[in-house]
């Protein structure tokens, strides 16, 4: 326990702004290919019609008086959703092995 403790005393003093700021730069390029990617996602779910089709399940589930239409619904929608969801991971998956790591 004590040779941890020591460790981590050592490594305290390692991070720096310096530090801190070479790490946001490495994050640049991430945060650029995560904001593409879900502007295309975006487009694309919006071009498909899914935002007027989720529109009307957030309407449905609103006018619904029970408890297990509430879940149908949402259960469905969901569903929907990350049905959406693994398509686009599956062509993301495709694209990667078709074009190779960069």
């Amino acid at each position: 326990m004590s040779h941890t403790e020591r460790r981590l005393e050592a490594l305290k003093g390692y991070l720096t702004w310096t530090t801190v700021g070479r790490i946001c730069l490495a994050l640049v390029p991430l945060a650029m290919v995560l904001v593409i990617l879900g502007g295309l996602t975006m487009g694309a779910f919006y071009a498909l019609g899914f935002g007027p089709l989720l529109g009307w399940a957030w309407g449905s589930f609103e006018a619904a008086t029970s408890w297990w239409a509430k879940g149908l619904i949402a259960l469905a929608t969901l569903g929907g959703v990350a049905g959406f969801a693994a398509v686009v991971w599956r062509l993301g998956e495709r694209l990667r092995e078709e074009f190779g790591t960069w």
